[in-house]
């Protein structure tokens, strides 16, 4: 049987290293939460490329754009126009077609 001693000894070194990573998760999470209001994620709308070949749908299709750009920032996207972006990964663009895409 083991001297209570060693018991001891084993229970504070087991709550230590459970303690410690316990708060390493903790602060890894909030980091993670940190980060994600200072970087929120990215929708690239191109009203260039939208309106090309369609004059006369220009009013119906900024006023598509618009709303689509609304939507995102109410749902935490910063939205850039794609005009004034050098590149940027297929992913981040807005379709440009009607508010069901």
């Amino acid at each position: 049987m083991p001297s209570p001693n060693k018991t001891l000894f084993a229970s504070v070194i087991l709550a230590a290293i459970t303690g410690a990573g316990s708060g390493w998760y903790a602060s890894q999470y909030n980091q993670e939460s940190v980060d994600h209001r200072l970087r929120p994620p990215i929708a690239v709308l191109n009203y260039v490329d939208a309106l090309k070949g369609a004059p006369e749908d220009v009013d119906r299709i900024m006023v598509s754009l618009d709303a689509k750009a609304s939507k995102l920032a109410d749902a935490g996207f910063l939205v850039i126009n794609g005009s004034a972006v050098v590149a940027y990964p297929d992913h981040m663009r807005v379709p440009a077609g009607g508010d069901d895409e």
